[in-house]
């Protein structure tokens, strides 16, 4: 890792001749339009959800690790994260992220989980059998990221599980990526999910493996400071897709009193956020926008991230974080 990274130039050519044999790789089937763990496909925290899923190139955030691996390669300190999702009827989806450095770099752990909600059982006429099953998926992440100023790079490696109905099956994945900084504008390469098939029984299928590209430009506007999110996606199962997000930061400053210390401040931000998605097809037109916004104070953060799934309505994610 450390070699790579005293040769930027070098690693980044390496990395992007081995992303498409990567993909090359795990590919046979991908064209049918049917992969398993879809919930791998649901984007963890609530600030990429409010910017449009659009956060291939963000760094220096502890939840960037589930969209570019290389985006925690700037932390410095001990970081916690716990997202809760609130879907259409039942459907429940928890997220734990942990991350210290490490290695000169910087390490993370996270594990997901998936509730489907209680479903009935029918037998092959239509009739109720009066029993329910609930189908649920976990997923367990380990991270490493490390770099410069100019260059970062990343690396992941998962288990998932998912069940139905007592039946299970399981499968490996790994996530690989890169971040590049020219000027102020950071770019951003990930290829996601590429592992081995999932089984159920007699039955085999892909993970919904991802290549993201991603771009941010900073900006400063009315006292305030900006950040533009553009994210070109391609999937064997979905094709080509676009997002793009923006967040702006309004900082103040929070006087407090020690009778040791005296007076010092404190930093209060708030931050409100927007996306839109082009990946709704068979959805309704407002079910591309995402708003939302985060407040961070001291060493905690909090973030909400609202969206819309068509007719089955809308959708919540929070998020909470602390910097220890």
């Amino acid at each position: 890792m450390k070699r790579l990274i005293k040769n930027s130039e070098m690693s980044i050519k390496f990395i992007i001749m081995a992303l498409p044999v990567l993909f090359a790789s795990f590919s046979t089937g991908f064209a049918a339009g049917k992969t398993a763990a879809a919930f791998l496909n649901i984007g963890v925290g609530a600030k990429p959800a409010a910017m449009g899923e659009a956060y291939t190139a963000v760094t220096g955030d502890l939840i960037s690790v589930h969209w570019n691996p290389a985006g925690i390669s700037s932390l410095v300190k001990p970081e916690l994260n716990f997202t809760h999702s609130l879907w259409f009827e039942d459907i429940s989806y928890s997220n734990f992220t942990g991350g210290i450095p490490a290695m000169g770099g910087y390490a993370a752990i996270s594990i997901s989980r998936l509730s489907a909600g209680p479903i009935d059982k029918y037998d092959f006429m239509g009739e109720t059998l009066g029993e329910t099953y609930t189908p649920r998926d976990l997923s367990a992440l380990l991270s490493y990221a490390a770099g410069n100023e100019r260059f970062s790079m990343g690396v992941s490696a998962r288990f998932i599980l998912s069940e139905i109905d007592g039946e299970r099956g399981s499968s490996f994945s790994s996530d690989v990526g890169i971040q590049r900084k020219f000027g102020k504008i950071n770019t951003g390469i990930s290829a996601l999910n590429l592992g081995t098939d999932m089984r159920f029984r007699k039955t085999k299928e892909p993970l919904p493996a991802i290549l993201r590209t991603g771009i941010l430009y900073p900006f400063e506007m009315l006292g305030a400071s900006f950040n533009l999110t553009c994210d070109l996606n391609y999937s064997f199962r979905s094709g080509s897709r676009a997002n793009a997000g923006i967040s702006s930061d309004f900082n103040f400053r929070i006087e407090k009193r020690d009778f040791i210390s005296g007076y010092s401040f404190e930093i209060l931000t708030i931050s409100p956020r927007i996306g839109i998605k082009s990946n709704t097809e068979g959805l309704d037109s407002l079910s591309r926008l995402t708003a939302g916004f985060g407040v961070s104070y001291a060493d905690f953060s909090f973030d909400y991230a609202w969206g819309k799934f068509g007719d089955l309505g809308p959708t919540h994610r929070i998020s909470l974080g602390h910097r220890i």
